[in-house]
C-alpha cells in the first residue's frame, strides 16, 4: 500500500493520502495535527499512548508492507526519516514485519517555491499596484527585502505579513466599499500561497 504524506511547515498541517484519497483513521485524524515533533515520535497524554508515527501507521492501517511519500521540505524528511528508522524496530512487538516498509520524498514547501508564488500574486493581483505613494515606497521597501529574504519558515511567514500590511495600506488609500471584494480576494491569494504549491498556484492566476 503507497500512501502519501503532506506536512506543510507554514500552516503546520499534515494529510494522509493513498490514490488521492484521505487514508486517514478516526485515530490518525486525531493525533496528525500541528508542528511534526507533536505526532512524529512516541507520547503519553491523559493516559493514551500514542506509539509514534511508523508503529500507530503499521496498526491503524493494518498492514506493515507500506511505501510511506513525504511530502514536504528536505529538513524536514531527514528529521521524518530518522524518526521512522529508529520506529522500526518497534514493529516486531505489534506482531509486523520491520522491514518491510520503504519511505520516498517528493519536494514540496520550499521557502524559494513559496517566495516565487508569493512574488506572481504581488505582480497580478490590482491593489498591489496602487499609485499611492506611500503604498508604493512600502511595496519598494517589501520587494528589496523579499530580494534578500533567508530561506526560512519564520523568514518567509514574515514576508507574507508585511505584503499583507501593505494591502490594508492601499485600501486606506484608495480603496471603497464597493471594491473591497477586489483587497478580500487579494488577501486569500497569498493565503493561498502557504497552503499549496506548485499545480496549484494556477487557481491563483
Amino acid at each position: 500500500m503507497q500512501i502519501t504524506l503532506t506536512y506543510n511547515p507554514y500552516i503546520q498541517s499534515v494529510s494522509l493520502t493513498h490514490g488521492g484519497a484521505d487514508a486517514s483513521t478516526p485515530r490518525l485524524r486525531e493525533y496528525l495535527r500541528g508542528d511534526m515533533t507533536q505526532w512524529l515520535h512516541y507520547s503519553v497524554s491523559s493516559y493514551r499512548c500514542w506509539l509514534g508515527l511508523l508503529p500507530e501507521l503499521v496498526q491503524e492501517l493494518n498492514d506493515d508492507v507500506l511505501v510511506i511519500v513525504f511530502r514536504g521540505r528536505p529538513e524536514d524528511y531527514q528529521v521524518f526519516r530518522e524518526a521512522l528508522e529508529r520506529q522500526s524496530d518497534d514493529l516486531t512487538a505489534l506482531g509486523f514485519a520491520p522491514d518491510q516498509w520503504t519511505l520516498e520524498w517528493e519536494d514540496a514547501f520550499s521557502p524559494e517555491e513559496v517566495l516565487r508564488n508569493i512574488q506572481t500574486v504581488v505582480e497580478e493581483c490590482e491593489p498591489f499596484a496602487s499609485p499611492d505613494q506611500a503604498v508604493a515606497e512600502a511595496r519598494a521597501q517589501c520587494a528589496k527585502a523579499m530580494a534578500a529574504c533567508p530561506k526560512t519558515v519564520k523568514a518567509v511567514e514574515e514576508m507574507r505579513r508585511k505584503w499583507i500590511d501593505v494591502l490594508e495600506q492601499a485600501y486606506a488609500a484608495d480603496g471603497s466599499e464597493k471594491r473591497k471584494s477586489i483587497w478580500a480576494q487579494a488577501a486569500e491569494s497569498l493565503e493561498d500561497v502557504f497552503r499549496g504549491t506548485g499545480d496549484e498556484q494556477e487557481e491563483l492566476r
